[in-house]
């Protein structure tokens, strides 16, 4: 599928390289109006004569060069003008994207569908994501009846797994599955980073009511939902399955389900890479295209070792 998120990002470093192409059209048109040897004579003879004197050649022989000359040169200035669309990873850059992680802390994530149950597999499943992203930005949620900020924005990776281990269904004031009481305290933490950010919500089911506020805050935005669903995906009830479906649909989002491997991970980190490519990190420099088209002109080059080609 075409990124046209990407793709719309296509600039020129250089673009100033640019004006040589002004010197080029007229250098070429300078070769066309000469045509070799008729051109020399077409001042001194008629154009009659001048075609009856003319030994009949191959038009494409003749012109070939000329149009190859013209090929190689534009190629050439296209090349030092600097052609790009995405950011290369700088090894010192660091990730300034924001991940919010909204952990649900309901009863239900005490089900042992998945062992020992989904809560711990949920933890552990992020303790696994945090240490592959590295040392990116990332706050912690945690709902159930409501919503409550368990850690700010940190790159401080072992406080936070310190914290997930105190979490527990216990710790929370009210019961209940309000998912959408993490949205304030998601847009309060975006707006602090001013970067296009994540939230990533990680739970079992979502509630009907959820879809509608998720809509309105962020669907058509610059931050981009990712629903986590852990749970067994072979126990799954249908109407679960098409709630979380149906939010992540709504909210522009992508619904990443429960894999027993690391495939849900990777999955994640795709979609952490590609909104951190979005946020411009201006850390990160513009990989240049220029080098691709130089290779071009090797195979174009070697025509010129053909008998009778010149200009």
């Amino acid at each position: 599928m075409v990124d046209w998120t990407t793709l719309s990002q296509f600039h020129l470093l250089r673009p100033g390289w640019l004006v040589l192409l002004l010197p080029l059209v007229w250098g070429y048109r300078r070769l066309r109006a000469s045509r070799g040897a008729m051109g020399r004579w077409s001042g001194l003879l008629s154009s009659e004569m001048l075609a009856a004197m003319t030994v009949p050649g191959d038009r494409f022989r003749a012109r070939a060069p000329r149009r190859l000359w013209l090929c190689q040169f534009m190629l050439l200035i296209l090349a030092l003008s600097g052609p790009s669309w995405y950011r290369t990873e700088a090894p010192m850059a660091s990730d300034r994207s924001l991940l919010v992680i909204a952990l649900k802390l309901s009863e239900s994530m005490q089900a042992t569908d998945l062992s020992p149950t989904r809560l711990v597999r949920a933890k552990q499943k992020i303790v696994e994501l945090m240490r592959r992203r590295g040392d990116g930005q990332t706050a912690l949620v945690a709902y159930a009846g409501s919503a409550h900020l368990a850690m700010p924005a940190t790159d401080d990776r072992r406080m936070m797994w310190h914290l997930l281990d105190a979490l527990d269904p216990k710790v929370m004031p009210s019961e209940g599955d309000r998912p959408a009481g993490v949205l304030p305290l998601a847009e309060e933490l975006f707006s602090h980073n001013g970067e296009p950010a994540t939230l990533l919500l990680i739970t079992d089911d979502v509630p009907s009511e959820a879809l509608r506020p998720f809509e309105a805050h962020l669907a058509g935005g610059p931050h981009r939902l990712l629903l986590w669903q852990v749970a067994d995906p072979g126990r799954i009830a249908p109407e679960s399955q098409r709630r979380l479906s149906s939010l992540a649909e709504i909210a522009g989002g992508e619904l990443v389900p429960f894999a027993h491997d690391d495939g849900d991970i990777e999955q994640i980190l795709g979609e952490l890479g590609v909104q951190m490519r979005r946020s411009g990190n201006s850390e990160q420099p513009w990989y240049d295209a220029g080098y691709l088209l130089l290779w071009l002109q090797l195979p174009l080059g070697l025509l010129w070792f053909r008998r009778g080609w010149r200009l």
